[in-house]
């Protein structure tokens, strides 16, 4: 076993057990146990998949992805939000037509038909990740990455610098801000992988495209990226939404439970994906199957992750007074 992966494994053991000590202590984690889950899970991914790539790490990536990577998605993040107020009456109208059709149920709708729940959905599952993507390639490329391997590494590196500076101003937020910011760490802290994923299959994009002037493959590559963003963020919006219909602290509540089951076993799905897609780079393979949707095994796994929806979606009807 090379230095990285002890490094790794000595990482994500600290973080596994800072999770732990959050779960137990629910009510009240301790500050520097969500702070240690949000800090060092991420860079136990960036040990593990450099110890698989190989060569030298991209330390002005991961730099890029924080000191470029959140700014710049403050700013594009700020100005989509903006124009999504702009047009959100057109917005708020559309979407309640659709749930009279479908006669859901009117605690339900009501809770999910408000604006700031309406607002808090097209920023996390659409705007975060377009913009997140777009900003944390950008602060890959300080990575000036020269083959197929180093692009994918920079855009892991990025991913984790993003992830990192993310993660502790939620943290914080948890220290100072109160319910349901704890919750929302813990459950950040199980999906440390879908940072450094979505941005390493972005960068894989961008070599094709600086390669063989492949915009197809670009777009195609970005959309993929964004999208496992977008997966990932749909679960978090739940958990969100439900934190601030019931209170997380709720000893009877099995909400934070099924959340974090659910939050787990998603980052698991996402963490086999990352390393299967880390040892076909190392391999000098081809990654078309993670884009081709003609090839079975691919559009099984997305099937399954779309299909994944609808354990959250339960939590919520379960959970929001009168929806059952």
């Amino acid at each position: 076993m090379n230095s990285q992966y002890r490094v790794a494994l000595a990482l994500a053991a600290v973080g596994g057990a800072s999770i732990a000590w959050g779960i137990i202590e629910l009510d009240s984690p301790p500050a520097i146990a969500m702070l240690l889950a949000a800090a060092t899970l991420p860079i136990a991914i960036a040990f593990a998949v450099w110890g698989r790539i190989g060569g030298t790490f991209p330390t002005l990536a991961a730099i890029g992805g924080a000191i470029i990577g959140v700014p710049l998605t403050l700013l594009l993040g700020t100005l989509l939000y903006i124009g999504t107020l702009l047009s959100f009456a057109p917005l708020s109208g559309i979407v309640e037509n659709l749930f009279e059709y479908l006669s859901l149920d009117p605690d339900l709708t009501g809770t999910l038909e408000s604006e700031p729940v309406l607002l808090l959905i097209v920023a996390l599952v659409l705007i975060a990740p377009l913009t997140e993507e777009f900003s944390k390639g950008v602060g890959g490329l300080l990575g000036s990455p020269t083959n197929r391997r180093e692009a994918f590494l920079a855009g892991v590196a990025a991913g984790v610098g993003f992830a990192i500076v993310e993660d502790i101003l939620y943290a914080a937020g948890g220290v100072w801000g109160g319910d349901p910011w704890p919750m929302v760490v813990l459950v950040r802290s199980l999906g440390a992988v879908v940072h450094p994923l979505a941005t390493g299959v972005v960068m894989l994009g961008w070599w094709e495209w600086r390669e063989n002037r492949d915009g197809w493959s670009l777009l195609q590559h970005f959309a993929v990226g964004a999208g496992i963003h977008a997966v990932w963020n749909g679960a978090i919006a739940v958990t969100i939404i439900a934190g601030f219909a019931f209170e997380f602290d709720a000893v009877g509540s099995s909400l934070p439970t099924l959340s974090l089951a659910y939050s787990a076993a998603l980052g698991a799905i996402m963490s086999v994906g990352l390393w299967r897609l880390t040892s076909t780079v190392a391999e000098s393979q081809p990654t078309t199957g993670i884009i081709d949707l003609t090839e079975t095994r691919t559009l099984v796994v997305w099937i399954v992750l779309a299909a994944s929806f609808m354990a959250p979606i339960a939590v919520l009807l379960l959970a929001l007074p009168g929806s059952t």
